[in-house]
């Protein structure tokens, strides 16, 4: 079994410090870093076997999820993977990750817009967790529609 110090060794060979980033340069906090095999969710799993939660890894996974089944559809209806393509075939998608609210995609920005929530928390007496939704702000009305915005894909 390839383990993540063989491919880290490896790595060394051909990359500065092994990695492709300086927040992952692993020589100046210690250890080994890990080697993706697979994504899934929020799950990443390493070269053995390993699962990790991922809070870190990027912005498109913190939004969907990693292999999303609507992102890879639309790499499916895109017929690449080239990011522009993949963009405009997620347009309007909506997301299904609020509990209040709505959360989709805008290909014309590359924008993800998600409603905003105004509510209010309750003290420690009923535990943590409990908040009663006051208002919902469409997420248009915050991010701006398309004659307030300027960017374009």
């Amino acid at each position: 079994m390839t383990t993540n110090h063989d491919l880290f060794v490896r790595a060394e060979r051909v990359i500065p410090g092994g990695v492709n980033s300086p927040v992952r340069a692993f020589r100046a906090v210690g250890g080994t870093p890990y080697f993706v095999k697979r994504a899934e969710g929020a799950s990443v799993w390493d070269v053995e076997g390993r699962r990790y939660v991922d809070l870190v890894q990027s912005y498109g996974a913190i939004i969907a999820g990693h292999a999303h089944p609507a992102v890879l559809e639309a790499v499916r209806r895109a017929g690449t993977t080239e990011t522009g393509a993949v963009i405009k075939a997620l347009e309007g998608h909506d997301f299904d990750g609020l509990k209040e609210g709505r959360s989709y995609f805008r290909a014309w920005d590359h924008q993800h817009v998600q409603d905003v929530l105004v509510g209010q928390a309750y003290g420690k007496e009923l535990g943590l967790g409990h908040y009663q939704i006051l208002a919902t702000v469409p997420g248009d009305a915050v991010a701006g529609g398309i004659e307030q915005n300027t960017c374009r894909l």
